[in-house]
């Protein structure tokens, strides 16, 4: 369960932004709380902001920092490291950028883990266990030189050596068994999933729906049905993309639909049901590219939400609400808030022009989060609602449009062009 999450010199976020997701003491809605041994935190973080803003910068920061740190046991001796420094200024593309993750693990413990890296290497890590007595390091990093306590020193210095430069020590340590640092790793590396904005949900779930076709295209027709968009089936159909298929899913070139790393293509199919007028009832197929787009966003969203449900993800949604009706984003950010729905603590952060959740009475104040970026500098910067101690709730999404809180677009008045 994510609690904190801290960048720095990382595509628009040239200074240190904090997304929280520890509850403020505010009362409101103690419904929209998750609870992970003796923490607590808030299921879900709307993101508002004019466009440009760096909405989108913040949930891939996030994104990048939980893949940087997956795929480094697999990273080769002198490959890049694939940070994005601040770049409109002559200083911040020469330091690194740096992250630092506050979380709760499987076994119910509180970690903050955090590493600097500029694209050669990674110049700081860290990995200490938190209580509210104070925190125990488990190691730090600095450069070449390594940290650990005498109770941990004898694991973990006897896999320094098969670290190199551009690796996290975390993954390394992981990768060789080091059992002091194995759940927080398994923790943190498979925390995330991310949708929307530049990333394309089309493999993730189809590869998803390839993987339990009848499991996750039950779960897709009850969403459409809740969500007023039933359809009688959802047929799902995998096949191995030819000869080539291997060859172009191990390079990481895709064809249209086929599934990611495994060299098949899935092919959806909806079904509807409709009454002729002597009462029969007639089914018809349509392919999933006649559909409208609204059917086929839910349809990609659906086997990807399932997953961070079913496993306690914190899913990351830029442009929640891309073909979406004002109805249906509400709908999809009250599946994380109810715990019937949500039972293992799944996480949603989310960007979205979609201002009417403002007025809902559905968000506390520490679940909004606004961007602006600064005229003269162009660097984003992150702050809270919660710092505006707004009043009427019913009076929310008026304010933010006529500009009380920022992160609004600055119109220029005159002759439209």
């Amino acid at each position: 369960m994510l609690l904190k999450f801290l960048c720095s010199n990382f595509a628009s976020l040239r200074d240190e932004a904090v997304l929280s997701l520890e509850p403020s003491y505010d009362r409101d809605h103690p419904e929209n709380l998750l609870k992970s041994g003796d923490c607590r935190a808030l299921p879900e973080i709307a993101i508002y902001g004019a466009n440009a803003s760096g909405k989108s910068s913040l949930l891939m920061a996030l994104g990048r920092a939980v893949s940087i740190l997956r795929d480094s046991s697999v990273r080769q001796a002198g490959e890049p490291i694939p940070v994005v420094p601040f770049c409109l200024d002559d200083e911040s593309p020469k330091k690194p950028s740096r992250f630092e993750f506050t979380f709760t693990a499987s076994d119910g413990k509180k970690y903050i883990y955090g590493f600097s890296a500029d694209l050669e290497a990674v110049r700081e890590e860290h990995l200490c266990l938190s209580s509210p007595k104070g925190g125990s390091l488990i190691f730090r990093r600095t450069g070449d030189s390594y940290e650990f306590p005498g109770s941990l020193r004898a694991e973990l210095s006897q896999r320094v050596r098969m670290n190199t430069p551009n690796k996290l020590f975390l993954a390394t340590a992981a990768c060789w068994n080091a059992k002091s640092v194995l759940i927080p790793y398994c923790s943190l590396s498979g925390s995330t999933a991310s949708v929307g904005g530049a990333r394309d949900p089309a493999p993730i779930a189809l590869e998803l729906y390839r993987s339990n076709p009848r499991e996750y295209a039950e779960f897709a027709k009850e969403l459409l049905r809740l969500a007023d968009l039933e359809l009688d089936d959802i047929l799902i159909e995998s096949e191995e993309a030819g000869p080539y298929g291997s060859l172009m899913a191990a390079t990481g070139i895709m064809a249209g639909g086929m599934s990611p790393g495994a060299g098949y293509r899935t092919k959806i199919t909806t079904v509807h049901a409709l009454k002729t007028a002597s009462g029969e009832v007639r089914r018809f197929r349509l392919r999933l590219s006649e559909e409208a787009a609204g059917t086929k966003r839910l349809i990609f969203l659906a086997p990807i939400i399932k997953d961070a449900l079913d496993s306690g993800k914190t899913l990351l949604a830029d442009d929640i609400d891309q073909s979406l009706h004002p109805a249906l984003v509400r709908f999809l950010a009250d599946i994380f808030r109810r715990a019937k729905t949500n039972p293992h603590g799944a996480q949603l952060i989310f960007t979205s022009h979609e201002t009417s959740l403002l007025s809902e009475n559905i968000l506390r104040p520490d679940q909004v989060y606004f961007t602006e970026k600064t005229p003269d500098t162009e660097a984003t910067s992150l702050f809270s609602l919660g710092k505006f101690r707004p009043g009427d709730s019913d009076a929310l999404e008026k304010e933010y449009l006529k500009g009380r809180f920022g992160a609004v677009p600055r119109i220029k008045t005159g002759e439209p062009v």
